[in-house]
């Protein structure tokens, strides 16, 4: 069923060793963030439980494409490893896929924490520019939000925002997309994917098109681009950013 070689075979594996294992004082690894979105999504650290869950949600999924190949759908995709943001560009190119929320995770301290950032439908369709340049824009936006929210704390927790605010490397591993079932069903055979649950309710898609409509009337009305800024470019002109450290 898993290839012995692939990530989510080694994601599997690592759930099963994370259950036996004490946390330990390390700063949280690449596939421990990818073992927590799946936890998370899931709702259970249990291995036996996430593979019955897996293996029931992929079954269903295949058992829907012989009959509706071509509707639009919606799911949740949980990948097993970070991606960045220009990898996830590329990715919902190769399969025609509309992002509709992402969720990243930044680690923080030495004692295995994350800070998870969720962008949803409608920062990725306001912001101007391509995938990638919206992701790292809708990103740096939140991470300049923590700057300011660091200024208001004290000790650990201001320690913690700090660093999840300057941090460069943002990785992705989880996201909501919108396509073809066919096309949400070959991601099935990615390696790099966790899990791919679909949404039978159809309340995604319905969703992300008000969300469309919403921006598309926003973008009429709008006299320019709204363009926002990437971390790295700084603060707008005019705007002060101090930092404590």
């Amino acid at each position: 069923m898993y290839r012995k070689s692939t990530p989510v075979r080694s994601l599997l594996l690592a759930l099963a060793m994370a259950a036996t294992q004490h946390a330990h004082a390390a700063k949280a690894t690449e596939e421990e963030m990818a073992r927590s979105a799946l936890e998370s999504e899931l709702r259970s650290t249990d291995p036996a439980v996430i593979r019955r869950a897996l293996d029931e949600a992929h079954a269903h999924l295949r058992s829907q494409v012989a009959q509706r190949t071509q509707d639009v759908v919606g799911a949740t995709v949980v990948f097993a490893r970070g991606m960045t943001a220009t990898d996830l560009e590329k990715w919902a190119q190769r399969h025609r896929l509309e992002l509709s929320r992402v969720e990243a995770k930044v680690p923080v301290g030495d004692d295995g924490r994350v800070v998870t950032m969720s962008v949803g439908a409608r920062d990725l369709l306001l912001l101007d520019g391509s995938v990638s340049e919206r992701l790292q824009k809708a990103s740096g936006s939140q991470q300049y939000r923590m700057m300011r929210m660091a200024d208001r704390v004290e000790g650990e927790e201001k320690d913690r925002l700090l660093e999840a605010a300057h941090a460069r490397a943002v990785m992705y591993f989880k996201v909501e997309v919108i396509g073809q079932l066919k096309a949400i069903e070959a991601l099935l055979k990615e390696p790099d994917v966790a899990a791919v649950l679909l949404d039978q309710s159809g309340t995604k898609v319905q969703s992300y098109r008000a969300h469309q409509a919403f921006i598309a009337q926003v973008r009429k009305n709008a006299p320019a681009p709204i363009k926002g800024r990437r971390l790295e470019d700084g603060p707008p002109p005019g705007v002060a950013v101090e930092v404590n450290t």
